[in-house]
C-alpha cells in the first residue's frame, strides 16, 4: 500500500468539516490553493476516483448512518445534508446506491 497522498489527506480533513454544507468542488479547490480541475485530476491519479467522488462518498456515508441509525424523518436527514429539497436528496440517494432512503431504512442498511 503506497503512503496516504498529502492533497488528499488534506481534503479528506477539509471534505469530513465542510460535506453537511460545501458540496462545489470549488469550495474544496480554493481551500487548497489550486485549481479545481487540478484537484480534481491529483485526486484521480492518487486514488482513481474525483474528488467530486469523494465528497458524494461522505454525504452518503451520513446519510446512510442516520437512515440506519437514527429515528430522524427522511426529510429532516436531507435538510442536515444541506439538500435544499427531500426529492433531490431522494434522487441523489438513488443514483448513489440505486435504491431509495425508504427501502434503504426498510433493509436496515442492507
Amino acid at each position: 500500500l503506497k503512503a496516504a497522498d498529502p492533497t488528499v489527506e488534506a481534503l479528506r480533513q477539509l471534505v469530513e468539516t465542510h460535506f453537511r454544507t460545501e458540496r462545489l468542488l470549488n469550495f474544496y479547490a480554493a481551500k487548497l490553493a489550486m485549481t479545481a480541475d487540478r484537484l480534481n485530476d491529483h485526486v484521480k491519479r492518487a486514488t482513481g476516483v474525483t474528488a467530486g467522488h469523494l465528497i458524494r462518498q461522505r454525504v452518503l456515508t451520513e446519510a446512510k448512518r442516520q437512515l440506519v441509525f437514527t429515528n430522524q424523518p427522511i426529510h429532516e436527514i436531507a435538510y442536515d445534508l444541506a439538500f435544499s429539497d427531500p426529492s433531490h436528496f431522494a434522487r441523489f440517494f438513488r443514483k448513489q446506491t440505486g435504491s431509495t432512503p425508504q427501502d434503504f431504512r426498510a433493509k436496515g442498511g442492507g
